[in-house]
C-alpha cells in the first residue's frame, strides 16, 4: 500500500512558521540557564541540593500554573497575542534579575525565575499548536519537531552564557586565597580555625580521599563516613586546646599523621588536607547564608554589618580573641560582597535574553500573521475537557511529558554535579560545563537526525527506542560511575532530543481543534521537573549524585511504555508512515 507524501509546512505558512521558530530557542535558553543556576546559587550561598533544588521547582511550577490562563488568552484574542504576549512576559521576568540582585534576596530571584518561565510558558503553549496546524495532519509531528529543533539551538546559548559569563566569574574564595588585600591568608584561616566543625555536616572529603586512592570507587559514602567520623572526635578534642593560629598546622598534622593518608605521596596529601579545610570554609559559608537570609529587607551594606555582628555572637564563635573576631568580620563581608559580585554575572546574562526577548515580541506583533478558521475557531472550554479526559492516549501523554520534563531537566541539572563528583580529568564545575555544551551538540544532532528519520519511521516507534536506550544509560551511570558512567550520561542527550515534541505531537495526535486546550495541558505536565527534581536533589543529599539517577531513569521508562501505546493509536485511526502499511 502506497503511503501520499505530505509538504511538512503549509503553502503561504513558510515565513510565519520561521518567525515561530526563535521562541523555541529562546526558551531553550532559559531552560539551559536556569539548570546553571542550581549549582551556581548552591555554590555561591552555600546551599543543600535540596534548598537550591528550589529554583527548578520556582521555574518549572509556573508552567503549570500559567499554561491553562494562556490557553484561555487564546480562546479569548488569537495564537499571535499570546505568543507577543510571552515574549514580553519573559523579557519582564529576565529583567526582574537586575533588582534581586541588588536587593541580594533569594526569594526575589525565585519570583524573577517564575515571571520568566511564565513566559516561556505562554510561548510553549501558543507556538506549539500553533506549529501543529500550519500544514496537514499528517507530519504535524514531523512539523513540531523540525520547530523544535531550534530550541536546543538556544539551549546551547543558554549554556554557553552559563559557562562563560557566570561560572568563570564566580569568586567565592577558598582555603588557598586570602579573601581581599586587607585580609591575610593567615586571618583567613584563623576565621575558618574558629569554626566549631563537624564532619557530619560535610561529604566534601570523600572525593578527594577517593581520588587519593584512600577509599576505592566502591566503597559507599555511609562506610567512607563512618571511617572518617571514627577520627573525626579524636581530631576535635585534640584541636579544642590549639590556639586558633595553630589549629591549621595542627589539623594537617593530624590528618596527615592518619595512616590511610600517611602512605600517599605529598601532592594527594596536600589535596586531602585541602578538601578538610575547604570542608570548613562551606560550613562558614552555611552559617552565613542561614543569617543572610534573615536580613534580606537590608541594604548590602547594612547587611554586612548585621550579619558581622550575628556571626561573631553565634556560639560557633564563642570565645575568640579581638584578632580571631576582626577575622570573622572580614570574612563575613568578604563572602557577602562576592555573592553580589557573582550574582552580577547572572544579571547580565539574564539582561541578555530578555532584550532578545523583547526584540523579537515587538518583530512579532508588528508582523502580519495569517488568521485561519481551522486554526482560530476554538469552541466550549468544558466539552473540550470532557472529550479529552475520555481520550486514554492524550491521558497517557500528559504522564509521559509529566515525567519525561522531570527525566531531562534532572540530567541537565545534575550532570555538571556527576562530573565533578566521578569523572577522573574533571575538577570544577566550568570543566564539567563542557561536557554538557558537547551533551548539547549531540541533542541538537539527534533532534535533527530524529526529524529526518521519522520521515520513514513511525514516530511512536522512533520514542520508545530512544527512551529505552536513555533508561540503559541512566542504569550505567548509577552502577559503572567513574568516566564510563559520566559519558553515558552526555550519550543520553542524544536519546533525550526527541523526545519532548514527540510526545507532544503524538498526544495530540487524533483530538481535532481540541489541541488547543490539550496543548495546554501537556505544557502543564512540565510540572514535573518542579516536582521530582527536588526528589532527585533529596537523593543527592542522602545518598549521592549516581544514585539520583535513578528518577530520570524511571521517567525514561514510562515514555519507552507511552511509545508503544502512541504507535496503537496511530493505527486505530489510519495513520500511516512509510515503510509502513
Amino acid at each position: 500500500m502506497s503511503v501520499e507524501k505530505y509538504a511538512t509546512v503549509g503553502k503561504g505558512l513558510l515565513v510565519p512558521f520561521i518567525l515561530l521558530t526563535i521562541p523555541f530557542a529562546l526558551w531553550g535558553a532559559a531552560n539551559n540557564m536556569t539548570d546553571f543556576m542550581v549549582p551556581v546559587f548552591k555554590d555561591v550561598k552555600n546551599m543543600t541540593a535540596f534548598q537550591s533544588s528550589i529554583i527548578q521547582s520556582a521555574f518549572y511550577g509556573a508552567y503549570f500554573l500559567m499554561a491553562l490562563p494562556a490557553a484561555i488568552l487564546i480562546q479569548k484574542t488569537s495564537y499571535k497575542t499570546a505568543v507577543v504576549t510571552g515574549l514580553f512576559i519573559y523579557a519582564a521576568g529576565a529583567f526582574l534579575t537586575l533588582p534581586a540582585s541588588q536587593a541580594d534576596s533569594f526569594d526575589f530571584f525565585l519570583i524573577a525565575f517564575f515571571v520568566y518561565a511564565a513566559g516561556c510558558a505562554f510561548l510553549e503553549t501558543s507556538v506549539a499548536p500553533y506549529v501543529l496546524t500550519m500544514g496537514p495532519d499528517e507530519t504535524a509531528t514531523q512539523r513540531i519537531n523540525l520547530a523544535q529543533a531550534f530550541n536546543p539551538i538556544g539551549s546551547i546559548s543558554g549554556m554557553f552564557l552559563g559557562k562563560i559569563l557566570i561560572l568563570k566569574n564566580l569568586t567565592s574564595p577558598t582555603m588557598e586565597d586570602a579573601p581581599n588585600p586587607e585580609m591575610t591568608t593567615e586571618g583567613f584561616r584563623n576565621a575558618i580555625n574558629a569554626v566549631n566543625f563537624d564532619l557530619n555536616a560535610t561529604k566534601a572529603p570523600i572525593k578527594a580521599l577517593t581520588d587519593a586512592g584512600v577509599f576505592s570507587a566502591d566503597t559507599s559514602e555511609t562506610e567512607a563516613l563512618a571511617t572518617i567520623n571514627e577520627k573525626a572526635g579524636i581530631w576535635a578534642e585534640s584541636l579544642s586546646s590549639v590556639d586558633l593560629a595553630q589549629r591549621t598546622e595542627k589539623f594537617k598534622e593530624l590528618i596527615t599523621e592518619w595512616d590511610l593518608v600517611a602512605k600517599l605521596d605529598t601532592e594527594k596529601q596536600t589535596a586531602v588536607v585541602d578538601a578538610f579545610q575547604n570542608a570548613k570554609l562551606d560550613q562558614f559559608k552555611s552559617q552565613l547564608f542561614e543569617i543572610s537570609t534573615q536580613l534580606s529587607d537590608l541594604s548590602i551594606t547594612e547587611k554586612v554589618s548585621a550579619a558581622q555582628e550575628k556571626m561573631v555572637g553565634s556560639e560557633s564563635f564563642a570565645n575568640l580573641s579581638e584578632n580571631s573576631i576582626n577575622a570573622v568580620k572580614s570574612l563575613t563581608n568578604n563572602l557577602l560582597e562576592s555573592q553580589v559580585t557573582d550574582l552580577s554575572f547572572v544579571v547580565k546574562a539574564y539582561m541578555a535574553v530578555g532584550l532578545v526577548g523583547l526584540i523579537v515580541g515587538i518583530v512579532i506583533l508588528i508582523k502580519k500573521f495569517p488568521v485561519h478558521k481551522d486554526s482560530e475557531d476554538f469552541g466550549g472550554l468544558g466539552a473540550s475537557f470532557g472529550r479529552l479526559m475520555k481520550n486514554g492516549n492524550f491521558k497517557f501523554s500528559v504522564i509521559a511529558q509529566f515525567f519525561y520534563v522531570a527525566a531531562q531537566i534532572g540530567v541537565f541539572t545534575y550532570i555538571t554535579p556527576y562530573f565533578v563528583e566521578y569523572h577522573t580529568g574533571v575538577s570544577t564545575k566550568d570543566d564539567a560545563a563542557s561536557y554538557a555544551i558537547a551533551g548539547m551538540i549531540l541533542f541538537i544532532l539527534g533532534r535533527f537526525i530524529g526529524t529526518a528519520l521519522m520521515k520513514k519511521f513511525d514516530p511512536a516507534r522512533i520514542l520508545t527506542f530512544m527512551a529505552s536506550t536513555a533508561a540503559i544509560l541512566m542504569i550505567v551511570s548509577i552502577l559503572v560511575k567513574g568516566n564510563v558512567g559520566a559519558m553515558s550520561i552526555v550519550l543520553s542527550f542524544t536519546c533525550m532530543s526527541i523526545c519532548f515534541p514527540t510526545i507532544y505531537g503524538l498526544g495530540l495526535t487524533g483530538v481535532g481543534d481540541d489541541r488547543k486546550l490539550g496543548g495546554s495541558f501537556i505544557i502543564m505536565a512540565i510540572v514535573g521537573g518542579a516536582v521530582l527534581v527536588p526528589v532527585q536533589a533529596i537523593l543527592v543529599d542522602t545518598f549521592n549524585v549516581a544514585t539520583s539517577f535513578a528518577m530520570p531513569l524511571v521517567g525514561f521508562i514510562l515514555v519507552a511504555i507511552y511509545g508503544i501505546v502512541a504507535h496503537k493509536k496511530e493505527a486505530e485511526i489510519g495513520i500511516l508512515h512509510e515503510g509502513e502499511s
